[in-house]
């Protein structure tokens, strides 16, 4: 589309007029069903009714940055995106706010996440964490009516470019600029997480009765493997990522590193967490009565754990409570998921290994004897 043309539709977003609020909602609806994106006319109605709420108010804009006070924190693509997928995009415009002097809002108020749950609050970040700065999502209508214009948020095509570490490519080749490339992630992950997130009081409790329980004053060794959805998208076709990013991790790649780690600690327990049934039987499998792990529901074949249930809240949980422990252990081995990445940032001291790189030469870093 001409790009003169894309503006001028895109400037009716938030009109006063419903049909030139609608006629951007079309043109995402156009290339939604294009790009085969999962539920676009629900994905729509949800843009149209927010559109409809903030008349007056427009998307982030330098030129108009004076203005514009207030960044609502909303996440508008990608609506099968996990837990911590979510949170990572938080993260994101946190950095973009202090980046642009904006004072963040988190109000992911959407019914199409698979953590939406019809007995909890609509924002889902309200659910799990306490409102950034204090501030409570319901506080957009009050600020958005005094001053439409102090009030932006970022466009969708925005949201997904952003990125906490250093350059929009994870690297793939196992280098030194791919150890920087995540140290800057963990570290700047780690340093907005510190700042600002703070979960909920009875969440925080679970886990420590879990930790108190099973893992207090002893040496426990985290396990993340992630299966289910990785690789198929909703529609049965593979996720338009590099290949490289679609090798769900088997038991078999860790099981080295775990018994490199075993001669060194041989006292140690073993947390697991995972979403699936057949890699967490492997683990007690092999390791028997060493092996921890939450009830947390897990899939047994390609179907994933998410559904959109309107039951979403506990899942959320689980989740949340597995990243908090895998913090809390003595060292991580993990894969390519946000679960595992978060938990560093909860725990930056924690020593970690990613098994979809070369695991030797990472074990070298961290004094392990590495022997297939």
């Amino acid at each position: 589309m001409n790009k003169k043309l894309s503006r001028l539709i895109e400037q009716g977003r938030f009109s006063k007029h419903s049909f030139r609020r609608w006629l951007p909602l079309l043109k995402d609806y156009y290339f939604l069903k294009r790009s085969n994106e999962e539920i676009p006319w629900t994905q729509i109605k949800e843009r149209a009714k927010h559109a409809a709420s903030r008349i007056g108010s427009d998307f982030y804009s330098a030129a108009l940055n004076k203005q514009q006070k207030y960044l609502e924190v909303r996440f508008d693509c990608h609506p099968g995106s996990a837990f911590f997928a979510l949170y990572v995009m938080v993260l994101q415009q946190l950095r973009f706010a202090e980046r642009h002097g904006l004072i963040p809002i988190v109000n992911i108020d959407y019914r199409h996440n698979y953590y939406f749950d019809t007995n909890k609050n609509i924002n889902f970040w309200e659910n799990y964490f306490e409102p950034i700065g204090g501030r409570l999502s319901t506080e957009i209508k009050d600020l958005h009516r005094d001053d439409p214009k102090s009030v932006t948020f970022l466009d969708p095509e925005l949201q997904k470019s952003l990125y906490l570490g250093e350059g929009d490519d994870i690297p793939i080749e196992y280098n030194e600029r791919t150890q920087l490339w995540w140290q800057r992630q963990r570290q700047m992950g780690a340093e907005l997480t510190a700042k600002y997130v703070r979960i909920k009081p009875h969440i925080l409790a679970e886990m420590e009765q879990f930790y108190s329980n099973h893992m207090k004053e002893k040496r426990v060794l985290g396990v993340h493997l992630r299966g289910t959805e990785k690789i198929v998208k909703h529609d049965g076709t593979l996720h338009d990522v590099d290949p490289f990013f679609l090798v769900i991790n088997q038991p078999a790649e860790y099981f080295p590193v775990v018994d490199c780690y075993l001669t060194k600690y041989p006292e140690s327990l073993i947390f697991v967490a995972t979403d699936q049934t057949q890699f967490l039987d492997e683990f007690k499998e092999r390791y028997g009565d060493r092996v921890l792990f939450t009830s947390a529901c897990r899939s047994s074949d390609e179907q994933g754990v998410f559904k959109r249930s309107g039951k979403g809240y506990l899942s959320g949980v689980e989740v949340l409570v597995d990243c908090l422990l895998l913090a809390k252990c003595d060292f991580l081995i993990k894969c390519q998921s946000n679960v595992g990445e978060v938990a560093v940032f909860f725990n930056p001291e924690l020593p970690v290994i990613d098994v979809m790189y070369p695991v030797e030469l990472q074990m070298e870093q961290w004094g392990l004897d590495y022997r297939m």
